[in-house]
């Protein structure tokens, strides 16, 4: 390991390194023995020679470069370090890169987001949630950078927010209702439509678009919510696996004229010769509120022998018994 002129220069053969000792001890001791003569007589000296350390290597990093974190925290790693000179290198808390400014680093290498992440609302210069900084670590001498890369993914964490259009007016004999809609802050959330509350059996919701229908096509004359007043409560839940959003619903059923009037007056009259009053129409209407209903003959044998003014049918003119004795009208009542 050693080189010795005859003037007395002791020498490496090669350069030194504390690092990776050349010693038989492998312990940076090395043991030699020198001779010196004056042409006749010689003695002999040993020397042992002992490599110190000498600050030479530079830090680098030894934890990764690439970093995946999920939104909403702001812990990212502790970063590592390793030093051949068997030193414990420190990271400059400075940190450089496009997205510096959104992080902070102790000098032990805890490296965060200077606030909480958020997927939907990305502070990344490129603003698609990927972040560039450079990182710096020393050990007071010498220095060495690293790029580090951290990618924020989503999360679920957000409530679907529901649109609705209540209270809701559908006629009776018909089934649509209307369809609610819902959006979600998160990026790849599935929403699904679903119905609670009172009367929320006598309706059904398509899962997937919202659409609500009556489950049985609604008869205001014969209402099928709680309290029988045509006014049904149910509410409707979006959900997105995680979260949900509950909005009540009304929906008011309206009356239409589908009933027809029916006669309530008797079929038959019997009437005296010579006298022109027949009787009174009556019918009943199943449809709720006022329905004028007017009456008109509209057939039988003796049709043209009758006439109706309002609700009062009555002969033409006087009938004589002697002539006829039975007549056939058909009379229709119409709302």
């Amino acid at each position: 390991d050693f080189a010795l002129t005859t003037t007395g220069i002791l020498t490496f053969a090669s350069a030194s390194d504390f690092e990776a000792p050349a010693d038989a001890g492998t312990d940076n001791v090395y043991n030699i023995t020198v001779t010196i003569t004056d042409g006749t007589n010689t003695s002999t000296q040993a020397i042992a020679i002992t490599v110190t350390n000498e600050n030479d290597n530079t830090p680098t990093v030894t934890s990764a470069n690439t970093f995946s974190k999920a939104e909403g925290g702001t812990a990212v790693a502790t970063l590592t370090g390793t030093d051949a000179d068997g030193t414990t290198p420190t990271f400059s808390t400075t940190i450089t890169g496009t997205d510096a400014a959104d992080f902070a680093l102790t000098e032990a290498g805890v490296l965060t987001f200077a606030a909480t992440t958020d997927f939907e609302a990305p502070a990344d210069n490129g603003t698609d949630n990927v972040y560039n900084i450079t990182v710096t670590i020393t050990d007071g001498t010498n220095t060495s950078t690293q790029a580090i890369t951290i990618t924020v993914t989503d999360t679920n964490d957000n409530s679907p927010v529901l649109s609705v259009n209540t209270p809701y007016s559908v006629a009776e004999g018909t089934t649509a209702v209307g369809t609610v809609t819902a959006a979600d802050a998160d990026a790849n959330s599935t929403i699904t439509y679903t119905l609670t509350g009172t009367d929320a059996a006598d309706f059904d919701i398509n899962s997937a678009s919202g659409v609500i229908t009556f489950a049985t096509t609604p008869d205001f004359e014969d209402p099928a919510d709680a309290d029988t007043d045509n006014e049904y409560l149910l509410n409707v839940v979006a959900s997105d696996g995680t979260n949900s959003d509950t909005e009540a619903v009304v929906v008011n059923v309206t009356a239409v004229n589908d009933n027809s009037p029916v006669f309530t007056s008797a079929s038959s009259f019997t009437v005296a010769e010579e006298q022109t009053a027949v009787g009174s129409l009556t019918t009943t209407d199943a449809d709720t509120g006022t329905n004028t209903v007017t009456f008109t003959t509209t057939g039988g044998a003796d049709k043209d022998a009758f006439t109706v003014t309002g609700s009062t049918l009555a002969f033409a003119s006087a009938p004589d018994f002697e002539t006829q004795q039975s007549y056939v009208v058909v009379v229709t009542a119409s709302d």
